[in-house]
């Protein structure tokens, strides 16, 4: 298993324990080949697993950054914890941006990867 796939096994693993249970995961990748576990993925979660993907297209993905699918969300749930994980200038723009929707930032959890 190559290094960015490492990287997922910490969310994989919440979500194959049953933690992911009544979430939603917003995956963002640059290409359809990034989703790494998505097959699982979206048997365990179904319409609570969202891909973005910024460079391609394809059926059931969202064509653009996950940043932008946050940002065109009308309402997000305030009282529900924000897990975030990712290169720093993602994780900076997606904290903004949920500040922004009236997230509490004490709802929001940041990982940087790298």
């Amino acid at each position: 298993m190559d290094c960015s796939r490492n990287r997922y096994r910490s969310f994989v693993s919440m979500i194959f324990s049953g933690k992911g249970k009544n979430n939603t995961l917003i995956h963002g990748g640059r290409t359809l080949n990034s989703f790494y576990f998505q097959s699982e993925i979206a048997k365990r979660m179904g319409s609570n697993y969202i891909r973005c993907c910024s460079a391609e297209s394809g059926n059931g993905v969202y064509e653009g950054r996950l940043t932008q699918y946050i940002s065109e969300q009308q309402s997000l749930p305030k009282d529900k914890k924000y897990y975030i994980c990712g290169i720093s200038e993602m994780v900076v723009e997606t904290r903004d941006i949920l500040i922004n929707k009236g997230i509490p930032y004490e709802n929001i959890t940041a990982e940087i990867y790298f």
